[in-house]
Formats: C-alpha cells, structure tokens, sequence
C-alpha cells in the first residue's frame, strides 16, 4: 500500500511540475518519473492482490519496455529538432509525435500496453486504479505536448548527422511494434475494441486541453518555468553547508601546506648554512694543515723526549 501511494504520488506530481519546464528534455525526465509511477503502483497492486499478478505481470512487461523505446526516441527526438534536417517539416514534426502520442496510450503499440494492463485490472475489479491511472495518462498527454511545444520553440535548422537519423528512425519503428516482438505469454496482450478505443483515447485530447489552458493562463499571470529540480528547496541548505564545509577544510589545507612549506624552507636553511660552516672549515683546514701537522710532530717529539728523559 505504501508502494501504490508513492507510485500514484510519482505519477501525478511528476506530471504537474514537468509541464512548467523550459527544456524539452527535462519534461522528458519528469515524464520518466510518472511513468515509473504508473509502474510502481501497478506492481504494488500486483503485490497486494497475488492472485491479479499472474494477469498482469506481462502486461507490466510490455508497459516497461514500450515507455524505455518511446521515451529513447523521444530523447533523440529532441536533438533532432536542434538540428532539423532538410526534409518537409510536416514529416518530420510527424516523426517526432509519433512515440509521444503511442506513450499516451492512445496510439500505436501504447494503446495496446495500456490495454493489457487495463484488461487484467477489469479482470479483478480494481476500477479505482483504472480510473487513477487514467487520469495519469491525462499528465502523459500534457507532458508530450509540452515536450513538443518546447520543441518548436527551440527549433534550429542546424542538419542532422546521417547516423543520428539513422538511430532516431529505428527507435521510433522498435517503440511502435514493441508488442510483436517482445517474448510475452501467448493472449497476454489484449486488443481493445472499438468501442474500448474511446474510453482509451479521451486522455489525449484531456490533456492537450490542459496544457493549452495552462499555457494561456501562465502568460496572462507571468508565470516563469519551474527550475528543473522539484526537490531544490529541501537540499539546497544542506548542500550549501557541505560546499561552506568543504571550503572551509580547503583553507586550513591551504594553510596547513603553506606552514609546512615555511618550516621545509626554514629548515632547509638551517641545514645550509651548517653545511656552509663545515664547507668553510675544511677550507681552513686544507690551509693551514702543514702548519698543524708541524706543530703535531714538533709535539710528539718534545713528549718522547720527555719520556727518554723521565
């Protein structure tokens, strides 16, 4: 239950501050966030009710794998968009919405991921999470067409690398046939009716309507874009008290080595200027070592005859 409240939590806040970002990226990464909500909270359903997980296990598979393709080519997508290439930007403004709108779930391979899920969770009554987790997909929808409106802003007609497009195109046909090629379990994924593919789409447009209400009353408030980073406000003060921290074990570094520094240098000096003194008193005494050895002997001769005469 504390699973299912902190996925659900994920999903919706996540989905709220990514729309008031700047860079289509970081809406990405907030987006990233709610779907790992959405994941979280169906797999605590699956832990609280063990006789729903065998149902619903493939359909989490397949969720998991369509949003880490989708949400690849949409990350792509976004360098794409900084270097336009020389196509009709119809097509190419196409190419880019593609996985978004399949992540929504209202299209493509997504509608049959969120299909599956939505058919194990009916199969066990829990319409409660149904109704929450579409909801969710409304924040999806709002965050794709946040993505895709920074995009537009922030456009360049730079050209793409070959390459590059290369990679984005095989991202975009892997997210949008997902379902055919993942191993599941025989029947595990579910195609929805026609009349199911209203109750599935609605989100979309939910959302979109959304985001546009949202944009519209942003500017006429002057509302700015969040900063990224939803969680500033609680480690800001500890991180500036590690840097003051940091900073200040730095300066007595600095200062313990500029001590060391001053007593390595004084005592260099010392041990130079003894090594000068004894330099200087060989010196004296390679002059002045005939004269010593004279009176040396001179010495030794006057005790031996001392000696004879004691």
């Amino acid at each position: 239950e504390a699973m299912l409240t902190a996925g659900l939590a994920a999903a919706f806040l996540a989905a709220l501050y990514g729309v008031c970002q700047h860079h289509p990226k970081a809406v990405l990464a907030y987006s990233s966030i709610s779907q790992m909500g959405m994941l979280t909270a169906l797999v605590a359903m699956g832990l609280i009710d063990i006789e729903l997980w065998p149902l619903l296990w493939p359909g989490i598979v397949l969720f998991a794998g369509h949003h880490a393709l989708a949400k690849g080519a949409l990350f792509l997508g976004t360098s794409v968009s900084e270097h336009l290439p020389r196509w009709p930007r119809a097509l190419i403004w196409v190419a880019l919405a593609l996985p978004g709108l399949s992540l929504t779930g209202a299209f493509g391979a997504g509608i049959l991921a969120k299909y599956s899920v939505k058919h194990a969770l009916e199969e066990m009554h829990h319409t409660p999470l149904i109704l929450l987790l579409t909801l969710g997909a409304v924040g999806t929808s709002a965050l794709v067409g946040a993505c895709l409106w920074r995009q537009w802003q922030q456009r360049d007609a730079g050209g793409s690398d070959g390459f590059q497009l290369a990679g984005w195109g095989l991202a975009i046909v892997a997210t949008l046939s997902v379902p055919w090629w993942l191993p599941l379990p025989e029947e595990s994924v579910h195609v929805p009716s026609l009349a199911s593919l209203v109750e599935l789409a609605w989100p979309l447009p939910a959302g979109v309507l959304l985001l546009a209400a949202g944009i519209w009353l942003a500017k006429r408030l002057g509302g700015k874009p969040l900063a990224a980073g939803d969680l500033w406000w609680l480690y800001r003060r500890p991180a500036l008290g590690v840097v003051a921290l940091c900073a200040g074990v730095s300066e007595k570094a600095r200062r313990a080595k500029r001590a060391s520094v001053e007593r390595s240098l004084a005592l260099e000096a010392w041990a130079m200027a003894r090594l000068t003194q004894a330099l200087e008193g060989e010196t004296w005494l390679r002059r002045h070592g005939s004269g010593l050895m004279m009176a040396f002997a001179v010495l030794l001769a006057l005790l031996l005859i001392w000696e004879g005469m004691g």
